[in-house]
């Protein structure tokens, strides 16, 4: 389903997109590790959120075993949860910590891969796309869940998380590349009244309105990737849900062999 002209120059012959969904960015780690299985390793990459994090430590080099080892080192709520600044907010100080002793360069165009990260400009209104410049920088900023995380200042703006506004970032490498791998963790699932009016309603709706948003600024890019991976079970983790990591990281693993043949058919089909 590829839109572009089949007669454009492209950079890169594959690439791979990495939305945000808190806890359920651990799925993106069974994505890699299934890739890595079939033999397909995605030249470039684009991330939000959880997937700038899983994004930026595929573009450095990784493997699956890396990021792993990684992910083993600190608990996923250590590196996004652990401390609370003076305005009330979280900072996400060791998460650039964290990275730093695991990737020694803090320049994104530094890196093994292309990447691209997403963020939401405070100031503008906008999504912009960073493919070079600080790389702990704008990946905390592409995590910075707003009302939950301290805003992340980069050359005099304030950013916050870049799936607020775009939360699958196709357009970071549509030009770039000629078949694109998309991995979607917010999918749309229908819930029932019983779901949202019971126990803490309030916060139910809440989360439910959070969740629509985000979904509703994914539809415009989901039919404008090669192969598009989702799984409708992840709607049962909340973005917080850090404990369930092994499950989530199953389900990535699943939902990708499930789409085997159509990845193998695209990358080695000539």
């Amino acid at each position: 389903m590829t839109l572009e002209s089949e007669n454009q120059p492209f950079n890169h012959n594959l690439g791979i997109i990495l939305s945000g969904g808190g806890a359920r960015g651990y799925a993106h780690l069974g994505v890699f590790k299934a890739l890595e299985e079939m033999g397909v390793f995605p030249e470039a990459v684009a991330g939000v959120s959880a997937g700038s994090i899983v994004g930026t430590l595929y573009a450095s080099g990784m493997d699956y075993a890396g990021m792993r080892k990684f992910i083993d080192s600190t608990s996923l709520v250590r590196v996004l949860f652990p401390d609370v600044a003076f305005s009330g907010l979280l900072s996400l100080s060791y998460l650039r910590d964290h990275l730093a002793r695991f990737i020694p360069t803090n320049r994104i165009e530094e890196l093994e891969k292309p990447l691209v990260l997403g963020l939401t400009n405070l100031n503008s209104g906008e999504t912009e796309f960073w493919s070079e410049g600080p790389l702990r920088e704008c990946v905390m900023a592409s995590c910075a869940i707003p009302l939950v995380f301290q805003p992340i200042e980069i050359d005099g703006h304030l950013y916050v998380d870049g799936g607020l506004l775009m939360n699958f970032p196709v357009p970071a490498l549509r030009s770039q590349c000629r078949n694109l791998i998309g991995v979607n963790l917010m999918p749309q699932i229908p819930v029932s009244n019983k779901k949202l009016t019971s126990g803490l309603s309030m916060t139910a709706i809440a989360i439910r309105s959070f969740y629509l948003s985000v979904i509703n600024n994914t539809k415009p890019w989901r039919d404008q990737v090669e192969v598009l991976i989702e799984a409708p079970e992840l709607y049962h983790y909340h973005i917080f849900q850090f404990g369930k990591w092994e499950e989530i990281l199953e389900i990535g693993y699943r939902a990708t062999m499930e789409k085997r043949e159509e990845i193998e058919k695209l990358v080695f089909s000539f």
